[in-house]
This record gives C-alpha cells, structure tokens and sequence, in this order.
C-alpha cells in the first residue's frame, strides 16, 4: 500500500546510485578499462556489489551467450529477457546445470522506462567485446566462452584455508587465492607452485587411483561423457545456425525499412549491434572443429592394474 493508498504491483524502480555505478562500469570497460581493474576499485571504494559482496571481474564480464554479468544485462537498455535459460538436472551428480535456449523461445518485452544505458555506451561495450573474442577465436580456441576454462590439473578445485574462495592460477607457475588477488578481500597472500601441489597431491592418490575397479569405471565414465559432450556440442551448432538465419533476417528488415525511408538514430545502434553479432556467429561456424573422439584402448585395465591384482568390476 501506497501513501495516497494505491496499491503498489511490484514494479521495478531505478536505483539512481546503483545505476550511477551501472554507467560508470560500462563507460570504464569502453575506455579500455580491464573488469579486473574495474572490480578492484570499486572494491577498494567501499562499492557493494549486487549482492552486497566484493566485486568479482566474473560479475562484470558474465557470459554473454547466457546474458550474466552487468556487460551484458539487456535490462540496461529497456529490455527484459525472459527464458534466455532452463536448468536440468544432472542424473549423476544430482547438480543443476544451465541450458540456453534457441533464441526464437526467448520472450522479450520493452521496457522502455528502465533504461540506463544509452545505445551508443551499449554498442561499444559490445564490440569491445566481440573484438575480444574475435582474438580469441584467431587464436585457434574454437568457443570465446571456454578460454578462460581450467588450464592445470586442478584449477577449480582448490579452495583457500583462510577464506573459502578459490585457489588459482596467480602469475605464471604458483596458484594462490583469488579472492585476495582480484577482490582484495582476503589477506591470505601465501602461494605453492603449481609443480610441487600437484606432486604432493598425485604422490599421495596414485596407489589408491590404480585399484583395477576405479579404472574400469573410468573408462565407463569417460565414454559415457564424450558421447554427452559430442551432442551437446552438435546441438550447440544448430542452435547458433539458427540464431545467424534470426539476426539476418533482423538486419534485412532494418536495410529495408531505410530503404523505405524511415530511420532512426536507434536504428544505427541496433545495426551495429546485430552486425557484430552476426559476425560473432558466422565466426564461430567457421572455426568449428569435428575432432575425432579419443578412445581408450580396450586394455587399458590390464595395462595400468598393479601385477597380481584382478579386476572385479564386471563379477
């Protein structure tokens, strides 16, 4: 209930001081400002993030396939995006996983009144990052969104004593913890190199990991994830086939419309945007890769099971 004693439905409001902060983000990042840079000030001025937390370089940049991260929040344009996602459940580890869906299932709906972001900030924070990606893709890897996966044996599954967060990659040979190196939120500054924790960890699980079961359910398991990853991938294809037949049909209507006469400043705007999307799109077919799957050979068992041992696993 209002003070006039109106009914309140809920809607959204902008917060002017978060939408100040907003702004400054994306004017910083289009400046050629890094996210981590970005994070690490506005942690350093006391700044919440959306949850109230540290700011994270991750909450910045998101992904933009999946719309996460302030970069890439349509909301900030008068745009509200619903079913951009599904989560399922993962049969084995009982853990939800996202999902995208083919663009023609998302609803979008304009809001118009929650802009905070002007088209032009909004177009060149994206190809800014399109033009990111784009180096990331010359560089042979063949998804913008996967360079940044684990790159050593156990990135993304060390965790720090002192405050929880992870433990990763810091400089070139020792992992360390990422909180205190991109939030400042942490004061454990101690380091390993990455050499000597993966021989104390492998040292201390090689007799344990070579027990002939746990190998013949390995090889079960990773045949059963090449195959899930093998249609995940062909799906992931014929989605982005289909999106690139949508942004090129959008363009179409726009040169038309022009064509006809009618133009907007908007329009500019929103060409640019699709253009790069569609070059985003036509380059990630182009740079697809059917790798032929890595088959473990059939003796494999045999070969790494300890001599005088026998499996029991298919008893």
């Amino acid at each position: 209930m209002q003070g006039d004693g109106t009914l309140t439905t809920g809607d959204r409001v902008i917060n002017q001081e978060q939408a100040n902060v907003v702004r400054r983000i994306f004017r910083d990042y289009s400046h050629g400002i890094s996210p981590r840079a970005i994070a690490g000030r506005l942690n350093d001025e006391g700044i919440d993030g959306p949850r109230g937390s540290g700011w994270g370089a991750s909450t910045i940049y998101g992904n933009w396939r999946r719309g996460t991260g302030i970069l890439n929040n349509e909301l900030y344009v008068g745009r509200l995006v619903w079913n951009r996602q599904r989560f399922i459940k993962d049969p084995t580890t009982g853990k939800r996983q996202a999902r995208l869906n083919p663009q023609e299932e998302w609803i979008i709906e304009e809001v118009p009144d929650l802009r905070i972001v002007p088209d032009d900030l909004w177009a060149s924070v994206k190809a800014r990052q399109h033009a990111t990606r784009s180096d990331m893709i010359r560089d042979g890897i063949n998804r913008p969104e996967r360079a940044h996966r684990t790159k050593h044996l156990f990135s993304g599954l060390l965790k720090c004593g002192n405050c929880g967060g992870g433990y990763t990659i810091v400089g070139k040979t020792h992992y360390g913890c990422a909180n205190a190196r991109n939030k400042g939120t942490c004061d454990n500054r101690l380091t390993i190199k990455r050499e000597d924790l993966e021989d104390r960890v492998l040292s201390g699980l090689k007799d344990q990991l070579l027990h002939p079961d746990l190998i013949a359910e390995f090889v079960a398991a990773y045949q059963a994830e090449h195959n899930r990853l093998t249609a995940e991938a062909s799906r992931e294809t014929a989605n982005t086939q289909r999106e690139l037949v949508k942004v090129t049909r959008q363009i179409d209507k726009i040169v038309e419309a022009i064509t006809e006469g009618m133009f907007h400043p908007s329009m500019k705007a929103r060409m640019d945007v699709l253009e790069a999307r569609k070059a985003e799109l036509e380059a990630e077919l182009a740079n697809a890769k059917t790798e032929p799957p890595v088959l473990l050979h059939p003796g494999l068992v045999a070969t790494l099971t300890p001599s005088g041992q026998r499996s029991t696993a298919h008893k």
